[in-house]
């Protein structure tokens, strides 16, 4: 049974990037393409396990370079999967900084890969 501090592992660190890199709650949710409500409980700490698909979308949202990527992951018990198709192209456009997500998603439509955000 996991302890209290590793339930809030996901909501502190995401809470750290915002204030470290001086984001903005809306640019952010908007820029990885979750919605408004999603993005608040994983602010408030209700969202104890996100979907991988919107903690990728927050990644590019929050235009991480690869270590704080693997970070975020990390702190939600997730991590990419070099053989995952879809993870690769993400870490691909992370290395390019390509950081566009609707370009992004297109890309992964076309190749037939689950998309990012929620």
């Amino acid at each position: 049974m996991k302890d209290k501090k590793e339930d809030t592992a996901f909501h502190d660190h995401l809470m750290k990037l915002l204030v470290e890199k001086d984001l903005s709650s809306t640019v952010v949710y908007k820029s990885s393409n979750i919605t408004k409500g999603n993005f608040s409980k994983m602010l408030t700490g209700d969202t104890k396990h996100p979907q991988k698909k919107a903690v990728l979308g927050l990644c590019i949202g929050m235009k991480l370079n690869l270590k704080e990527a693997e970070e975020l992951l990390a702190s939600a018990d997730m991590a990419f999967n070099p053989y995952n198709k879809r993870d690769k192209r993400v870490i691909q456009c992370i290395l390019q900084g390509q950081y566009n997500i609707d370009e992004i998603n297109s890309m992964l439509y076309v190749c037939k890969q689950p998309q990012l955000g929620n």
